[in-house]
């Protein structure tokens, strides 16, 4: 199938890329592999409303539009402000065509509890309230109108439309980050394009008591009741961390992705950004630097940023992070 082109935009600016990325369920990653989600035999047509829970366990779950959803989508993954009106407005069609992707094939995510997504980084950050700003939420709704009806396909089939803010020049592929299968459109690529502002470095510092409670929270990163190092033992080809050594009371090795997940989840989405680091033990405290943001499978949000401000077509842009796939009508497939 050819890939759909996109004519003369009109948009307005972007600022600073959202923090969350789309990854697979916690605990459930190689499970899912993340990987081929087809559409065909649906129990429910893919362009039917979402079932959407907005908050957590308990709270109010709204049918919406898929359509709508996309947009709510759109204005919290990237804000907003700063670029020039057509790179911004190739940046927000690519990121509707990577939110209506993901909700159509996930969107049975949460079956089992009566509703198809959650609004959270565990599927796809969403919020029904507009923006403060009239020109971003009119730019959104022209992207979304723009893009309507249209996925990405690998051989027929939707695709797990995984991304992630910054992959600090390479992506990887989601076997080497979750376990499991990796579908041909998850490989790992080089991203020049991120390259390019030559990757933001981050640096954190653990006191030894807070990433020893920290990991003991966990059962898969459990050390017991010493903490003596972290090490890094295995990295990919794009240099990201597959397999962490906690060495304690208990020694046992995890995915690097692992040890960030349970990191994040209680200290905070800046404690370890990427799992493409270097972990250092400096007196009772480890220090950990790196580049990057997020998982770095799939879409790079920095990348893709450059590549729209360069002029290039949405479909070529996801095409460079998911090889061999197309963007084409929802309705065509199946």
């Amino acid at each position: 199938m050819p890939f759909y082109r996109f004519g003369p935009s009109i948009g307005v600016v972007f600022c600073v890329l959202s923090v969350y990325a789309v990854a697979p369920a916690p605990g459930a990653a190689t499970a899912l592999a993340p990987g081929l989600v087809p559409v065909r035999g649906a129990a429910h047509p893919p362009e039917a409303d979402l079932r959407v829970r907005l908050g957590g366990p308990g709270e109010p779950i709204t049918e919406i539009p898929l359509e709508d959803y996309v947009r709510g989508a759109v204005h919290t993954e990237v804000p907003l402000g700063g670029l020039p009106r057509d790179a911004a407005m190739r940046m927000a069609e690519v990121q509707s065509i990577l939110a209506r992707t993901y909700a159509v094939a996930n969107r049975h995510r949460h079956e089992g509890e009566g509703f198809d997504l959650c609004a959270t980084t565990h599927c796809q950050v969403f919020h029904t309230a507009p923006s403060d700003n009239a020109g971003v939420e009119s730019l959104i709704a022209e992207a979304v109108e723009r893009t309507r009806g249209l996925v990405v396909v690998h051989e027929g089939d939707v695709v797990n439309a995984l991304f992630h803010a910054d992959c600090g020049g390479a992506t990887s592929a989601a076997e080497t980050v979750w376990g499991g299968h990796t579908p041909p459109y998850l490989r790992g690529v080089d991203d020049p394009y991120c390259q390019m502002p030559r990757s933001r470095p981050w640096s954190v510092t653990l006191g030894a008591t807070e990433a020893h409670e920290a990991l003991n929270r966990d059962p898969n990163t459990r050390v017991g009741s010493a903490l003596h190092d972290i090490e890094v033992v295995e990295r990919d080809t794009a240099g990201r961390a597959i397999r962490i050594r906690l060495d304690g009371e208990r020694t046992t090795s995890v995915r690097g992705e692992t040890f960030r997940t349970v990191l994040v989840r209680t200290l905070g989405a800046r404690a370890v950004r990427s799992t493409l680091l270097d972990i250092e033990q400096v007196g009772g405290e480890y220090v950990l630097s790196g580049t990057g943001f997020g998982h770095g499978v799939g879409v790079c949000q920095i990348g893709a940023l450059a590549q729209a401000r360069a002029g290039h077509d949405p479909a070529d842009i996801l095409s460079h992070y998911y090889p061999n796939t197309s963007v084409v009508p929802l309705r065509n497939v199946g």
